[in-house]
């Protein structure tokens, strides 16, 4: 028998799948269960609508100057901010289903 390696080159696409489902299931979960992650979307939001340079920034979109004033540089830090801490949700709602996916497989065996 051969050795499958499902992160390997040859089923990126299988695996880019499976992973896309699990973050738009963990996010769902995430927008209708936490007020914080909802209020911390929002804040992020609201700052790429009153500075709209950093989401030509994140895109990789021409930016339309050279130079940015402090405002600008705080507002930055502002989202990166926000952005790291909704990170940290998701990341931790994935690490969650995954544990409980894994007592789910350890009850199927008769090991927990």
């Amino acid at each position: 028998m051969a050795f499958v390696d499902l992160l390997g080159e040859n089923h990126s696409s299988l695996i880019a799948e499976i992973i896309n489902r699990i973050d738009e299931k963990t996010t769902k979960k995430l927008e209708d269960e936490s007020s914080v992650y909802q209020e911390l979307l929002n804040k992020k939001n609201e700052i790429t609508d009153q500075y709209p340079f950093i989401s030509k920034l994140f895109d990789n979109d021409e930016l339309e100057k050279e130079n940015y004033s402090k405002e600008d540089m705080l507002a930055l830090q502002q989202y990166i901010e926000y952005s790291r801490i909704i990170d940290d949700y998701e990341r931790l709602e994935i690490y969650k289903l995954g544990l409980h996916d894994c007592m789910l497989m350890l009850k199927q065996i008769d090991i927990f």
